[in-house]
């Protein structure tokens, strides 16, 4: 949830551009596993206004970049294969691959939103056969709070 993205940027001096080691647990869509550990780098991007209202650059860009590490992805469809009953015509799972993108535009001192962006890219590769191997899931949130400044650029 939230406590956990946020966490991520709580009591750190963060320098922009620098990466800090990230770790958030999220699920994989259509799969029917325990969520899993993403992980990456968090950015502190740049100063930028937050909201329509008040142009002045008193806000901040923050970024998540976060893979599923292969370990993960592994363990991840051994669960699903486990959890498949014998006969089921669904397609089966070889591997699988997820990224998470995370932006938001938050006030520096209290961490208080006034936009959020996820965008969560699911790979999952089926083995050979008849049809397409790989199929793509994309998934985009959005979430403005109060009058927000645009979009997530």
């Amino acid at each position: 949830g939230w406590s956990a993205l946020i966490g991520q940027w709580a009591n750190r001096r963060l320098m922009p551009g620098r990466p800090y080691k990230a770790t958030l647990t999220a699920p994989i869509p259509n799969m029917g596993v325990d969520p899993v550990a993403l992980r990456g780098a968090a950015y502190l991007r740049r100063r930028l206004p937050c909201n329509a209202v008040d142009l002045a650059p008193r806000c901040v860009r923050l970024e998540m970049r976060l893979t599923l590490g292969p370990g993960e992805s592994a363990a991840a469809v051994k669960a699903y294969t486990r959890s498949r009953t014998p006969g089921e015509t669904e397609a089966p799972i070889r591997a699988v691959k997820q990224t998470m993108l995370v932006g938001i535009i938050c006030d520096p001192a209290t961490l208080l939103p006034y936009a959020t962006e996820t965008l969560t890219r699911t790979q999952y590769m089926h083995p050979h056969g008849e049809g397409p191997d790989v199929m793509v899931r994309e998934d985009r949130q959005v979430f403005t709070y109060g009058e927000p400044l645009g979009t997530l650029e």
